[in-house]
Formats: C-alpha cells, sequence, structure tokens
C-alpha cells in the first residue's frame, strides 16, 4: 500500500474512532441532517449551471457531502473528547 493510501486511512481511522454508541448515533444523525440539506442545495445550484438535472452530478456530490460531513463531525468530536 502507497504512503500516501496508508496516511489517509490512519486519519479515516483515527477521526472514526468513537468512544460510544451515543457518539457515533449523534454523527450520524447530525450528518444525515447536514449532509441532505448540503446535497439539496448543491442539486439545485448544479441544475442552474447546467441547465438540466443530471443524476450523476447529483449522486456523487452527494456521496462527498455525506462523507465530508461525516469526517468533519467525526474528527470534531474526537477532537474534543481527546482535549486537543
Amino acid at each position: 500500500m502507497s504512503p500516501t493510501i496508508a496516511a489517509i486511512r490512519r486519519t479515516w481511522t483515527d477521526a472514526t474512532d468513537f468512544d460510544s454508541a451515543l457518539s457515533k448515533s449523534l454523527v450520524v444523525l447530525a450528518t444525515a441532517v447536514l449532509g441532505f440539506a448540503v446535497s439539496l442545495k448543491l442539486s439545485r445550484l448544479w441544475e442552474q449551471l447546467l441547465g438540466f438535472y443530471s443524476s450523476a452530478v447529483t449522486y456523487s456530490t452527494g456521496m462527498v457531502v455525506f462523507f465530508s460531513v461525516y469526517f468533519l463531525l467525526g474528527r470534531a468530536v474526537t477532537t474534543v473528547r481527546e482535549g486537543t
């Protein structure tokens, strides 16, 4: 495995290592709510920019948004938990 892939994998694991089911549940719920809201706005933006609805663009944007929000919220929770 390349060093870059290993570093990304390690960062993802560290950011999404929750100490309780409650923490993980709250992050997943917040990810669903925030991710849906952001994805909906971006979907409308892409439709305006492209002039037509594209399910492929909407789907790929949605996946990037959901993974990004999950990573950022997970990172925030683990950083607060560790106190750093």
